[in-house]
């Protein structure tokens, strides 16, 4: 029942395609490992990143400011 968490999401149109979040050791007997994966990390990061800056530009569109630039640094 486990083994959908290692199964691959789509990732939108960015990064082209679909990302493993988590991988699975199941090496040892009876001790299952879930990691995630570097890729993964990443796709969660910059996707909560874009969700933020999604929130912060409707907020600011709601003060009524004109042609208010709303945008990644760093």
């Amino acid at each position: 029942a486990l083994k959908t968490l290692t199964d691959p999401v789509a990732a939108g149109l960015f990064s082209g395609g679909s990302v493993q979040e988590m991988s699975l050791d199941d090496s040892a007997s009876g001790l299952l490992k879930f990691a995630f994966t570097d890729a993964g990390i990443k796709y969660r990061t910059s996707t909560a990143l874009a969700q933020s800056l999604e929130v912060v530009e409707r907020r600011v569109n709601e003060l009524g400011t004109t042609e208010p630039i709303v945008q990644r640094q760093g």
